[in-house]
């Protein structure tokens, strides 16, 4: 009896996420307006390098439909017939599904007459979880291990949250300006930027539009990295909006985006503990891991190899605290004041950010944009 009790308390974590990630035809509206329909991007501010609420809530919406099953896809096809149909009604004249199926990565590129918006899609979750085998390789590191999965989407989510999230080796090279960005999402980017470009240079004419570039947890990471490549390469980067992102390179990375001048405004909530990731305690223990294998070999380990440190990039912070209230670049005082002594993942979750970002609204803007539906 206690086995089974013990069991039962064990799931619980997983079937709350599951709970907050479904999506019942219930719209929750926290306001008491009058909603009037219109296309919500006609409403997006493209003529401003200042920070927009508007601007922050719609491409956390549009950073939302890009997980699966928000969108209610089974697989990528699916996805990509269901998802198009949304963007047009948002008022995207074209909308281009990218991918690339051996790093499982996928963004959205949507284009209208005053704008280009490049939405990339965060790490999958599912509901209930399934106990996996896998054998998996981490910074060239092979474990046979038995891993905790949601049910939903299995391939995907052992890709993201193994191969392109936990990979902590840092790459570097001319694309990157000779500094380190964190491998993971560093290859997921690479292996769709050529696509992206394609599309800019293509369909979505993008030479004489401003570009915005958005995610939400690894999308947001993506989207720091595509907008760097994408500034570097020429295109009119007007602003990059990732939410709940974590940090993507090193201090070098960090003032070679600064120096890029692109507007940036990065947003988390008070207890997401993904925008903390990789943190100072996980690069430690990958730095002395390739220490302990350089002494094996018999060598010293290469300083190209190792971490200082990953950081975010310059950017205006918008704190969602725990009443809601958003802060612009709080102290980190403030900031521990309001989290209090715990993390948590449950409060990483999209509709929570999609939710906070459409209360922090005026009433007249919220008059004139859809709540997030659940």
């Amino acid at each position: 009896m206690k086995s089974l009790c013990f069991f039962l308390l064990s799931l619980f974590p997983f079937l709350l996420l599951f709970a907050q990630k479904q999506r019942p035809v219930t719209i929750v509206q926290s306001a008491t307006v009058a909603f009037r329909p219109t296309k919500p991007f006609d409403h997006f501010t493209t003529n401003s390098n200042t920070y927009s609420a508007r601007n922050a809530y719609l491409t956390m919406l549009a950073s939302r439909e890009c997980y699966l099953d928000v969108v209610g896809a089974r697989n990528e096809s699916e996805y990509s017939r269901l998802v198009r149909p949304v963007f047009e009604e948002w008022g995207f004249e074209r909308v281009a599904f990218l991918r690339n199926s051996r790093t499982s990565t996928q963004c959205i590129v949507a284009s209208k007459s005053d704008m280009v918006l490049i939405t990339f899609r965060g790490s999958e979750f599912g509901a209930p979880p399934t106990a996996v085998g896998a054998s998996i390789d981490i910074n060239g590191w092979r474990r046979a291990a038995s891993i905790e999965l949601p049910n939903v989407l299995l391939e995907s989510a052992v890709k993201d949250w193994v191969a392109t999230d936990a990979h902590l080796a840092p790459m570097s090279g001319p694309r990157w300006s000779g500094s380190k960005v964190h491998a993971g999402f560093g290859t997921a980017l690479e292996s769709i930027i050529d696509r992206i470009i394609s599309e800019l240079n293509g369909p979505a004419a993008a030479s004489n539009k401003p570009v915005y570039v958005t995610g939400h947890s690894l999308g947001g990471a993506l989207a720091v990295l595509a907008a760097f490549r994408l500034k570097k390469a020429g295109f009119r980067v007007a602003g990059a909006y990732p939410h709940a992102a974590p940090k993507v390179g090193d201090i070098v990375f960090s003032a070679k985006y600064a120096a890029l001048g692109i507007p940036t405004f990065r947003t988390v909530h008070f207890r997401d503990l993904v925008p903390t990731f990789p943190g100072p305690e996980m690069v430690a223990a990958y730095n002395r891991m390739v220490q302990n294998r350089a002494l094996l070999d018999g060598r010293k380990a290469r300083g190209s190899d190792l971490i200082a440190a990953y950081t975010h990039v310059p950017a205006k912070l918008k704190y969602i605290s725990r009443d809601g209230s958003i802060f612009t670049n709080p102290s980190p005082q403030t900031v521990a004041r309001d989290q209090g002594p715990v993390l948590r993942f449950r409060d990483h979750d999209s509709f929570r950010y999609c939710l906070q970002l459409y209360n922090a609204l005026s009433p007249e803007e919220q008059r004139s944009l859809q709540p997030p539906a659940r």
